[in-house]
């Protein structure tokens, strides 16, 4: 009886660790973005290529669709993982926040917080058309 309570005291232990590895907070709002550059895949050669978003109706739609993806977490003990494709707002050269894609997450940025959250392949397919990647 005692091994099984120990057993069970070890695995309470442990899961509750795992537990408490994850931070969940949500980033601050985009607001008044004026201008959105975008970071696509690296080239062959290990560059970065980037584009400028500046049409406010697009500047809008990728807004509306990064305010309704905020809540982001990341872990104590790793590291988070890199988007591949990510965009980054500006108010006249004031840095907002960023939302970006990988695999099978979204990854969202605000000036003080950074996460990333489970994303169905739906929002990454959106995600890709409102920043002009196919």
């Amino acid at each position: 009886m005692r091994k099984i309570s120990i057993f069970t005291l070890g695995l309470l232990v442990v899961l509750g660790g795992c537990r408490a590895a994850k931070v969940t907070k949500v980033c601050a709002p985009i607001l008044a973005a004026n201008s959105v550059v975008v970071e696509l895949p690296h080239d062959g050669n290990g560059g970065v290529h980037q584009r400028v978003i500046s049409n406010l109706t697009q500047i809008e739609r990728l807004t509306e669709f990064a305010n309704a993806r905020r809540k982001v977490w990341q872990w104590k003990s790793r590291k988070t993982p890199a988007p591949e494709i990510t965009a980054y707002f500006y108010e006249n050269g004031a840095y907002l926040g960023g939302i970006g894609s990988g695999k099978d997450f979204l990854y969202a940025s605000g000036p003080e917080w950074s996460g990333i959250r489970d994303a169905k392949a739906w929002e990454i397919r959106q995600f890709k058309e409102l920043v002009g990647v196919k």
